[in-house]
């Protein structure tokens, strides 16, 4: 009947004709992929010994071919090339792969690559030549290749299509062709209507005159009829392209015209003969389905209706549509033959007619018992097929006995013999029926619980797929899930912990369970009856619901082996209730309940009730925000029970105050007396001061930091004089010794994806910190992996989320390889009381903020730019003092201009092409910034003053997040910078970044597809600053817009700014011309200014 071919391109062993080359062959392929190589890859996972390294490295195109048989050539081949299949046929034959030569006819406009070997005989010959520039002009030429591949059996290829999705999933070189993919689709149809059972035994006369069988498909339901349309619509052209080639011993193969009429592909293949899309699709699912319906052996019934046939044409019959041999063979000869085949024409026309669809289909409802009442009504209905809500009883059949009935105005002919034959044929799939019809006229039977349960459980399924209606309740699809509901309290020497508000994951509660089905509680007693129960059909408050019976049976044992009551720790029974864990395996927990305190905690901390909002605390310098206030009392909430919490706020929303408030909150309430360590990045301690210094400036802040850093019992006894403790991630191995020595009240972590890694020396001298509770800080909890949210749980609530390999297996390659909808769902229920998480964008968020939020963020000088920035200040401080006039103001405004260079970064000052990175405190901000911008997939403005410092950022950029960016200077053409901007502002895929020079950018343009702007370096001029940021805080614009202003700590950029807060009102009048007012002051006052502050600035660690 045909032969599916497996071939590809692009592989790392091409095929190459040996010997002479047959005068009429066709050109080879470009680039055809060895057969050899093919198979290694269609057999991996089945032979592992056969399938060595080179199948792991190869850039694969992995194709399919489908083409008749009878002039396909076969190559002889030799053991090495032939794969033996452990599935057997019923003979014991065993199933090989054959190389098999096919033709396909290629549109070379679909060329890629022109390239091909030299050893490719006849590639070349039969191509146009390539023009001078490479290009040609051959979109509407048609060329023959001959193609090489793998061919199977019908079992062998169904299985391989079925699997090979998996098998490229695991070789990441591997691409499968869209011909490959749309097979797949075929094949899945296919196997289908095999379970369905859609198909039947055909004959047909071949060109040798010869009758023979053949099993083919019976589409005749709709969606079936649909499902072939849609798979015959959507057939790649290529998929027609594939011919046979006639062998040596036959006519050698006629070229067909090379030119294509301009037309496309799927049109010109017409004019070579090649079959239409539905010819090909129909024979490749009956050669599939013909080679797995001769491949089941007939068992003792099918044996003994063989010997029981007594004529030779039914024998021959039979044997034909059994056996590996279709052709009809008679004992007399062909004689017979045409008998036969008349008989069997009559009988496919009597089956095609008894398949044409009438208006009405039969259809069976099944209703429950009456209250009182123990027997199941299963009525048999006629069902109108265009309208299933138009039911007739099949009474009313019996009481008209002509040939055409009509019903409901459509015309149903000889309705009692349909009928009858319905029901006979539902007899066979749910036995009941059969009694009925011993009645004359039958319209119903009864049914005990047991044959309900039957009828639930097989028979509606099995009846439905027969093409019959089915009227049945709603539940009888899905089983009522039996849930448990678990009581908790703590045990007797928790429960002074509790009553004292000391409550945390490792507390241990106990439990006492009880089986609900659906929201109603099964008392003891009915628990009993219903492990007694032989069918899971139960009655609960009148209504009929169907159980699982595996659940109730492992009820059952848990029951008679543990009891009712145990102990666990609080974590394991949270996770129970938020994830739909189960204590009992298949069984989910769907509620906690526990006493007044106890059951108000369950409450809050699973959301079902609000929590009680703080007021803003005493001594906090600054009004909170509605959703800040509810963040500050989430945080304040789990912190009283000792509990992890992970406040993870978009940037820019106020993670800082939230937490600041809790630290004011805490020591209001007396809840500690001790203090709390904070560790966060080297390039945001600073900025800690300064917010606490604004918003808290009644904590006592003490700076663990730099190479006058205390340690042993100064610094233990330092710390205890102190609220808050401030230290960084890089000491935390370092100084491990001097932070275990104290017992502080809280650990806190900033960016706490820092401790992402959880084998690192810094995660786990983190992780061995001790104190009352532990609060991470981080707009992004998950950068890349699932793990990285398991190791900040971890140091939040150890345990909870189980190992790191635990995590892995139950949760993070389900999630990230299987894109695992119900894990990912489920993770996210049971980490959702620990982790705060809220977007600018929500409807919630969106209305508590301002259109614009500025923020100063505070950055450290590296030793090096310290070094560089005195040594500036020192030189230009005596030159400035030796001159004066308009010598003077041109020295002040090229030391402004070299200080704030080293502040940027040490290569825009040394003019150096050394590396970038490391060097400068304000470029490890911007990336930690940017980390979180692109995370959130929004977009970002960054200006400088400096064109040089535009070019270094681009080049650093590209290099480290391997990100293109866009940047405006001066130098950039009108044209150039009109692509840009439109680019920008309306192509999802365009860059994220724009840097713009503040001179270039800050004016004329609309850049609202921004939602963040970084002034990396200051114009000390506000007015200006403020129309640069107006590029994306404009009309037009449907975001928050959040500003970032850069300062180096203890610099001069650090005391203009403050200068500039201070006298904010007459600011502009002030620097109305820039930074001209700076020049006017005094040798005095310019060496405050420049100096370096060492008790203001940080330096990195030695």
């Amino acid at each position: 009947m045909g032969v599916f071919l497996f071939w590809a391109e692009k592989g790392s062993t091409l095929y190459r004709r040996r010997g002479r080359t047959p005068k009429n062959a066709l050109p080879l392929y470009p680039e055809l992929v060895n057969p050899d190589e093919i198979l290694k890859i269609l057999t991996h996972g089945k032979d592992n010994k056969r399938a060595n390294k080179n199948a792991h490295s190869i850039n694969e195109n992995i194709k399919a071919g489908n083409t008749r048989e009878e002039n396909i050539k076969e190559d002889n081949i030799n053991e090495n090339n032939i794969y033996k299949n452990n599935v057997r046929e019923k003979d014991d034959k065993t199933v090989s792969a054959k190389n098999i030569s096919a033709g396909i006819f290629k549109l070379e406009s679909d060329r890629q690559d022109d390239s091909r070997d030299s050893s490719q005989e006849g590639s070349r010959e039969s191509s146009p030549e390539n023009s001078q520039d490479g290009s040609r002009d051959d979109s509407n030429e048609i060329t023959p290749y001959e193609i090489k591949g793998i061919a199977y059996s019908q079992w062998e290829t169904l299985s391989i299509l079925l699997s090979i999705e998996d098998i490229a999933s695991q070789e990441p070189e591997l691409e499968l062709a869209p011909e490959i993919i749309y097979w797949v689709q075929s094949a899945k149809f296919a196997a289908e209507l095999i379970v369905k059972h859609r198909y039947y035994p055909d004959m047909k006369i071949n060109e040798r005159s010869s009758l023979y069988s053949y099993w083919r498909m019976l589409a005749d339901k709709s969606e079936d009829n649909e499902r072939f349309s849609i798979l015959r619509e959507g057939m790649p052209p290529s998929c027609r392209a594939v011919f046979p080639l006639i062998s040596s011993v036959n006519k050698p193969i006629v070229k067909p015209p090379m030119k294509a009429l301009a037309k496309p592909l799927e049109n010109s293949l017409e004019n070579y003969r090649c079959q239409g899309s539905g010819k090909v699709l129909e024979g490749f699912i009956n050669w599939i389905i013909d080679g797995l319906a001769r491949n089941v052996i007939l068992g003792s019934d099918g044996l003994e209706l063989y010997m029981r046939l007594k004529s030779d044409e039914e024998r021959a019959w039979v044997s034909s549509i059994g056996d590996d041999k279709s052709v009809l063979v008679f004992e007399d000869g062909r004689g017979k033959q045409d008998a036969i085949y008349d008989i069997h024409k009559a009988w496919s026309a009597s089956l095609k007619a008894s398949l044409i669809e009438q208006p009405f289909r039969t259809c069976f409802r099944i209703t429950p018992p009456e209250e009182k009442k123990k027997s199941w009504k299963l009525d048999y209905l006629l069902q109108a097929r265009d309208d299933r809500s138009l039911l007739i009883h099949v009474k009313e059949i019996w009481e008209k006995s002509i040939d055409v009935t009509a019903f409901l105005q459509r015309n149903f002919e000889n309705p009692q013999e349909r009928l009858l034959e319905d029901l006979s044929i539902a007899s066979r799939v749910f036995e009941p029926i059969l009694k009925s019809l011993y009645e004359a006229e039958p319209s119903g039977c009864i049914l005990s619980t047991a044959q309900a349960y039957s009828f639930f459980k097989e028979g509606a399924v099995l009846l439905e797929e027969s093409g019959f209606g089915i009227i049945a309740p709603s539940w009888w699809k899905k089983p009522v899930n039996i849930s448990l509901r678990l009581k908790v309290g703590v045990q007797g020497k928790s429960q002074g912990a509790v009553s004292r508000g000391i409550l945390n994951l490792n507390t241990l509660l106990e439990y006492d369970w009880k089986a609900a089905i659906g929201d109603v509680i099964i008392s003891e007693e009915d628990f009993k009856k219903l492990s007694r129960l032989k069918v899971p059909l139960v009655r609960v408050r009148g209504e009929w619901v169907q159980l699982d019976s595996e659940q109730i049976e492992k009820l059952e044992e848990f029951w008679k082996t543990k009891g009712q009551k145990d102990t666990k720790r609080l974590g394991d029974i949270l996770r129970m209730g938020l994830g739909n864990e189960e204590l009992i395996e298949g069984i989910p927990v769907n509620g906690i309940y526990g006493d007044t305190d106890l059951g108000d905690f369950f409450q809050k901390i699973s959301g079902t009730e609000k929590l009680k909002e703080l007021p803003s605390p005493g001594g906090l310098c600054g009004k909170l925000r509605p959703y800040q206030k509810r963040g500050f009392s989430w945080l304040a909430f789990l912190r009283e029970r000792g509990i992890g919490a992970c406040l993870a706020d978009d940037m820019g929303l106020g993670k800082t105050v939230q937490f600041i408030s809790l630290a004011l909150y805490e020591r209001q309430v007396q809840m500690i007396d001790r203090p709390t360590l904070l560790i966060c990045p080297t390039s945001v301690a600073g900025n800690w001061i300064k917010e606490l210094e604004k918003f808290a400036p009644s904590l006592k802040v003490m700076l663990h930091h730099g190479q006058g850093r205390k340690s042993g019992n100064s610094f233990t006894e330092e710390a205890s004089c102190h609220d808050m403790v401030i230290s960084t991630y890089s000491l935390v191995h370092r100084d491990e010794a001097e932070f275990k020595s104290v017992n502080w009240a809280g650990i806190v972590l900033d960016e706490a994806q820092n401790i992402k890694n959880p084998g690192s020396k810094q995660t786990r001298a983190v992780k061995e910190l001790k104190g009352d509770y532990r609060i991470a800080l981080t707009g992004t909890p998950v950068e890349n992996r699932l793990t990285e949210l398991w190791s900040i749980m971890d140091f939040l609530n150890p345990g909870y989320l189980g190992s790191n390999a635990y995590f892995r297996t139950k949760y993070a390659i389900p999630i990230e390889k299987d894109r695992d909808a119900l894990k990912s769902k489920k993770l996210k229920s049971i980490i959702a009381p620990f982790v705060l998480r809220r977007l600018k964008t929500d409807p919630s968020i969106i209305k508590d903020l301002p259109e614009k939020i500025e923020t100063k963020t505070y950055c450290i000088l590296t030793k090096e730019q310290a070094t560089l920035y005195e040594a500036v200040v020192q030189d230009m401080l005596e030159k400035i003092e030796e001159s004066e006039g308009i010598e003077r103001k041109g020295m002040v405004l090229a030391a402004l201009s070299k200080l704030k260079q080293i502040c940027n970064h040490p290569v825009q000052f040394l003019k150096d092409e050394s590396s970038l990175e490391g060097r400068s405190g304000k470029l490890e901000r911007l990336f930690s910034i940017l980390d979180e911008i692109i995370a959130e997939g929004d977009k970002v403005l960054i200006f400088t003053q400096f064109a040089e410092m535009g070019h270094i950022l681009k080049d650093v950029i590209k290099k480290q997040l391997k990100m293109d960016s866009f940047f405006l200077y001066g130098g950039v053409p009108r044209k150039n910078r009109e692509k840009m901007i439109d680019s920008f502002q309306n192509d999802e895929k365009s860059p994220s970044i724009f840097i713009l020079s503040l001179k270039a950018g800050g004016v004329g343009l609309n850049l609202t597809r921004a939602s963040h702007v970084v002034h990396f370096d200051r114009w000390w001029n506000p007015a200006v600053e403020n129309q640069a940021t107006d590029r994306a805080f404009r009309i037009g614009q449907k975001k928050n817009v959040l500003v970032h202003k850069f300062i180096c700590s203890g610099t001069l950029e650090e005391r203009i700014d403050r200068m500039l807060e201070e006298k904010r009102e007459l600011a502009e009048s002030i620097v109305g011309t820039g930074e001209e007012w700076l020049t006017e002051m005094s040798a005095k006052e310019l060496g405050d200014l420049m100096k370096l502050n060492y008790s203001n600035m940080m330096a990195e660690e030695d």
